[in-house]
C-alpha cells in the first residue's frame, strides 16, 4: 500500500492518503444498443450414412365378374400372404403390416364388364436376406417396389454428431470473422438449426402385369439381391454474432 503526503495550503498540516494499487483488468467494450458490428453467417455440418433401413411393398390382384367375389378372394388372399410372412420372422428381424386395398370396376364403352381387386402388402426391417427371401415367395404376390432408409435408433445418433460438427464450423467461423475485423472477441445474439435428413427418391422396380403372370407359376422366385445405398445427414447453423472489442 503506498501513502501520498498532501501539504495544505492554509497551514503546516500534512494529510495523508492511503492509496491501495490492484492489478488492472481487461474492460469489456459492450454496444447496449445491440446495432453495432454484427454479422450474420451459416455454417453446416454433414455425415455420409449407410442405410440399414430396407421397406419393400407387394402388390397382388385379382379380377372377376362379382365385386363381392373379387373381393373375397382378394381377401383370402391377402391372409394368407399375411401368415405366410408373419412365420418368417425371427426375433424381429422385420415387420409386415398391410397396405392399400381397393376393389374397382373395368369398363368397356361406358357399361361396367367386370371387376378388379388390389392390395399391398409392407414389409420393412434391417434383415435384407429374410426380407428379400421373404418378400419373394409370397403366393399371388410380387415385389412392387424396394426403398432404403436409415433407421429412427441410427438418425438420431448421426443427427447428435452431425449438429456439433455445424456448431464447431459455427464457433470456428465466427472466431475467425471477428479477429479479422480486429475484435477481440464476440456474443452470439440469436441462432438457429435446421436439418435436411431427407432420403433421396426411392427407386422401385415396378413389376409388370406379365413378370406378375410368370410368378404366379409353381416354381418359387429366386430372391432379390438388395443392396443399400449411401445418404448424406446435413445440419444447418444460421445466426448473428456481435463483434466485440476487448480494452485492457
Amino acid at each position: 500500500m503506498k501513502k501520498i503526503l498532501l501539504a495544505s495550503t492554509l497551514g503546516t498540516s500534512l494529510l495523508v492518503i492511503p492509496f491501495i494499487t490492484q492489478a488492472v483488468q481487461p474492460v469489456l467494450v459492450q454496444n447496449e444498443d445491440m446495432t453495432y458490428n454484427r454479422v450474420s453467417l451459416s455454417a453446416e455440418g454433414e455425415t455420409v450414412v449407410t442405410q440399414d433401413y430396407l421397406t419393400v411393398q407387394l402388390l397382388g390382384k385379382t379380377q372377376g365378374e362379382d365385386s363381392k367375389k373379387v373381393q373375397e378372394e382378394l381377401t383370402l388372399k391377402l391372409n394368407k400372404a399375411i401368415d405366410t410372412l408373419k412365420k418368417n420372422i425371427k426375433d424381429e428381424n422385420f415387420s409386415v403390416k398391410t397396405g392399400q386395398f381397393s376393389i374397382y370396376p373395368q369398363y368397356t364403352k361406358d357399361a361396367i364388364t367386370g371387376w378388379q381387386g388390389s392390395a399391398s402388402i409392407i414389409i420393412e426391417g434391417k434383415d435384407f436376406q429374410a426380407i428379400s427371401s421373404s418378400a419373394t415367395n409370397v403366393d399371388g404376390f410380387v415385389v412392387d417396389g424396394a426403398n432404403f432408409s436409415v433407421s429412427e435408433d441410427k438418425m438420431k445418433s448421426i443427427k447428435d454428431s452431425t449438429v456439433k460438427k455445424a456448431i464447431n464450423n459455427f464457433k470456428e467461423q465466427s472466431q475467425e470473422i471477428t479477429d479479422n475485423f480486429g475484435f477481440g472477441t464476440y456474443k452470439i445474439q440469436n441462432v438457429s438449426v435446421t436439418y435436411n435428413d431427407r432420403m433421396p427418391t426411392p427407386m422401385y422396380n415396378r413389376v409388370s402385369m406379365m413378370a406378375m403372370a410368370a410368378d404366379s407359376a409353381e416354381s418359387a422366385a429366386p430372391p432379390v439381391n438388395f443392396e443399400a445405398g449411401k445418404t448424406t445427414v446435413r445440419a444447418s447453423i444460421n445466426g448473428t454474432i456481435i463483434m466485440q472489442t476487448v480494452m485492457n
